[in-house]
C-alpha cells in the first residue's frame, strides 16, 4: 500500500512538472504582439503578465533585443508571464 502512493504521488509530480515550462534566453525580436526568445516566437496575449526581476509591470518598449528574460508557458503552451532584466 506505502509503494503504491508513491507510486502515484511520482506519477502525479512527473505530470505536473511536465504540464508547464519556463524557457530562458535573450529577446531577439519583439513587436506588439509576439516576442522571440531563443529562436522560439511566443504570442503575446492580453493576459500576458510582462514584469522586471522584481514583479513590477513593464512596457513593451523596455524590451529590447539582448534582454535577459524567463518566459512562463501555461499548461497550453501560451506564454503566462515574461520576466525581463531590464536596467532603468
Amino acid at each position: 500500500m506505502r509503494k503504491n502512493v508513491f507510486v502515484i504521488l511520482g506519477a502525479v509530480l512527473l505530470a505536473t512538472s511536465a504540464a508547464a515550462e519556463t524557457v530562458s534566453g535573450v529577446v531577439e525580436a519583439i513587436d506588439p504582439t509576439r516576442v522571440t526568445v531563443s529562436g522560439r516566437t511566443f504570442p503575446i496575449e492580453r493576459t500576458s503578465e510582462i514584469t522586471d526581476l522584481s514583479g513590477q509591470r513593464i512596457g513593451l518598449a523596455e524590451l529590447r533585443p539582448g534582454t535577459p528574460v524567463e518566459i512562463d508557458l501555461d499548461d497550453a503552451g501560451h506564454l503566462g508571464g515574461l520576466r525581463a532584466a531590464v536596467v532603468r
